[in-house]
């Protein structure tokens, strides 16, 4: 699984010269089922040079596009650490891909920027989060969702023999800790004589700081909460240590060793879960006390204008489904398309884009959490005056 960064974001919200390809597809898990992730990829490159080509590309141009893209039908090793989907960008000598913890439909879009929609929950504060799990003999760093809890790629030490100076003696303290993993304070049992404690600490304190250089190089600049894994005692030492902005507060106590992943995606979501309820549920009661004051709207075209002006502060998308249409920013002009054509943008892709691109906040919801029965919602900067619907072409 990929973290996607405000860097990443930044550049895949940049408008292009000419039309540059999105895909999104499901992957089944590496065994007997692996080539079929190889299968969808070709359809649906091919249907990318069909539509392509539908916007005017040559022949030859639509195929040094996606040259990159097909060239990783090839790369053996991309396949063998896959999430539960797929995105993808190419176009004009660049290749961005994204193994994501979620199921994503099948959909590829040929335009002037990037879809980015379904990656939202990843560029978002909505569902994803990280976990470390932490022992003496190994430390473990997870990213996962509500589904899916997968090992992050990155090298951190294996054990605090790692941080242990050579002529270091013999450990004369030994800590016992019983309790199971949980959200349960546990006493730590220490046995030794003398300073050992204290040295233990140091030792301890050595091994987390450079566990912290790790996980966070790696975690960036994501947002994403991060959950400890660990007996007590060692939380408050990690914590002392902690560089990264967003270290949930409260650990899960125990020995991380003694649980498989799924049980421990199953506490940490525990932990985690109120978080990213909260930010749609304050967001979802701002709109409703402000209703008819003139600074929300639920009606597509007076989000668009708003949004490439800068106005909205918050919007609110429906997870999935389009609303297929064409843009033109200059004139602040929304069409809307009865049927998709070559030349269709996702105008809830835009919208949300343009909101991004005017440091507003976008979150995505369930379709049955918005507070109109339509795909989308906005709260303003400022009142606004309301705009007239626009037909379908």
């Amino acid at each position: 699984m990929d973290i996607v960064t405000q860097k990443d974001l930044k550049r895949l919200l940049e408008r292009q010269a000419q039309a540059v390809v999105s895909l999104y597809m499901p992957t089944e898990p590496v065994g007997p089922q692996t080539p079929q992730n190889l299968v969808r990829l070709r359809k649906l490159l091919h249907e990318a040079r069909t539509l392509l080509e539908a916007r005017g590309m040559r022949s030859s141009e639509a195929k040094q596009t996606l040259s990159m893209a097909e060239d990783l039908l090839l790369e053996e090793p991309f396949w063998r650490s896959l999430g539960r989907g797929l995105a993808l960008f190419t176009g004009h000598g660049r290749l961005e891909t994204y193994r994501i913890p979620y199921s994503v439909p099948e959909l590829v879009v040929a335009h002037r920027r990037f879809h980015i929609r379904p990656l939202l929950p990843l560029l978002t504060l909505d569902g994803q989060f990280a976990v470390l799990a932490a022992s003496l003999k190994q430390v473990r760093l997870f990213v996962g969702t509500q589904q899916q809890l997968v090992p992050a790629e990155v090298e951190l030490p294996q054990g605090l023999s790692e941080v242990l100076a050579p002529d270091t003696p013999q450990r004369v303290v030994q800590v016992r800790s019983t309790a199971r993993l949980g959200k349960r304070k546990e006493g730590a049992v220490y046995h030794g004589q003398g300073g050992a404690t204290e040295h233990l600490k140091k030792e301890l304190a050595a091994y987390f700081r450079k566990v912290d250089r790790a996980v966070t190089r790696w975690l960036g600049t994501s947002r994403m909460p991060l959950v400890f894994a660990g007996v007590d005692y060692l939380f408050p030492l990690y914590r002392e240590t902690c560089t990264y902005a967003a270290l949930h507060p409260e650990p899960l106590v125990g020995n991380p060793d003694h649980l498989d992943d799924d049980e421990l995606r199953k506490r940490a979501w525990e932990l985690v879960h109120p978080l990213f309820s909260k930010a749609v549920a304050e967001a979802l009661g701002r709109y409703q006390e402000l209703a008819g004051s003139g600074q929300t709207s639920a009606h597509l075209e007076e989000i668009l204008t708003a949004a490439s002006e800068g106005s909205v502060d918050t919007l609110l998308v429906a997870r999935e489904g389009q609303v297929w249409g064409a843009f033109q920013e200059d004139g602040c002009l929304t069409h809307l398309h009865a049927e998709r054509r070559a030349t269709s943008e996702d105008l809830l892709n835009t919208a949300c884009v343009l909101v991004l691109e005017h440091s507003g906040r976008v979150l995505p919801v369930e379709q049955g959490q918005l507070p109109v029965e339509d795909h989308i919602a906005a709260i303003y900067r400022y009142p606004r005056p309301a705009g007239r619907p626009v037909p379908a072409t």
